[in-house]
């Protein structure tokens, strides 16, 4: 009767233990699940880079670590792993300065065509002029202030992107980068300049007799609502940025690259060993 008891004690026990041993699988598992998804909404983003736009800083094929509080704090744009958009999401606590040279990754603001994206999409490219300031393009060469700069030269770009609106980039502006609390004064003749932006800080506008209507009421100045960066991408002859579809709001953006933890080339689809650990800057 001792022996068994004594078995079935040690039964008793041996399953007890086996049901807590899988309790804490279970458990384990969850907290890493939970801490996996905290991760990814608001700590760091996994992103493939899809094209040769920023060659030779980063290769189409490589992937990499982006930091999501570099700049700001706040909810992603999307669900994750859905294309699903979350209201709300676009309220974003900036707690440090973006600046001229940065890498970013940003939410596209979309096609001139689009209020609103049709599918999220991030792109990854350098900031070339920051609020208030102003861009030009003069044969090829960029200008910022008046001033030439060194990240981009545009001399090669010989056409646009595909799907861009525009048949030369050696030419452009100059043109006043928007910054939050600026008064732009509105006019038929250059609302063009200006509709897609008004739009996109979610209001609505009309022209009726040469008027200038937002929100219902009749205006001449709109007072913008975030600040604007205007980007490039290094490899400006293979680049779809801001020369083509505009600027990019402070709101939209995600953070900045860190390094690529994996590369593939995009043509043999080998792994490109001497570019993992490649830090961005």
């Amino acid at each position: 009767m001792q022996t068994q008891n004594q078995t079935s004690e040690q039964s008793s026990k041996s399953h007890t233990l086996a049901g807590l041993r899988f309790g804490d699988i279970i458990q384990t598992l969850g907290v890493a699940i939970a801490v996996a998804l905290f991760l990814k909404i608001f700590i760091i983003e996994l992103y493939q880079v899809p094209s040769r736009s920023m060659e030779q800083k980063l290769l189409a094929g490589d992937y990499v670590i982006a930091d999501k509080i570099a700049y700001s704090i706040g909810l992603p744009t999307v669900l994750p792993f859905t294309n699903i958009r979350l209201p709300f999401a676009e309220w974003r606590i900036m707690f440090k300065s973006i600046h001229r040279g940065d890498v970013i990754i940003f939410d596209f603001p979309g096609e001139i065509s689009e209020i609103i994206p049709k599918n999220p999409e991030l792109y990854v490219k350098r900031v070339v002029g920051l609020p208030g300031e102003t861009i030009s393009v003069n044969e090829g060469k960029v200008f910022v202030n008046g001033s030439p700069i060194d990240y981009c030269d545009v001399t090669t770009t010989t056409a646009p992107p595909p799907m861009a609106d525009t048949e030369d980039c050696a030419f452009l502006g100059p043109l006043i980068v928007p910054k939050k609390g600026m008064k732009l004064t509105l006019t038929p003749e250059y609302i063009d300049l200006y509709q897609l932006l008004i739009e996109r800080e979610g209001n609505t506008m009309e022209i009726e007799n040469n008027r200038i209507y937002i929100n219902g009421e009749e205006t001449t100045s709109y007072t913008v609502q975030d600040n604007y960066y205007y980007v490039l991408g290094d490899n400006c002859s293979d680049s779809y940025d801001s020369r083509f579809w505009g600027f990019v709001p402070e709101r939209s953006i995600m953070g900045k690259p860190l390094m690529v933890y994996w590369s593939v080339d995009a043509v043999s689809r080998s792994a490109r060993w001497n570019r993992i650990g490649t830090i961005v800057r």
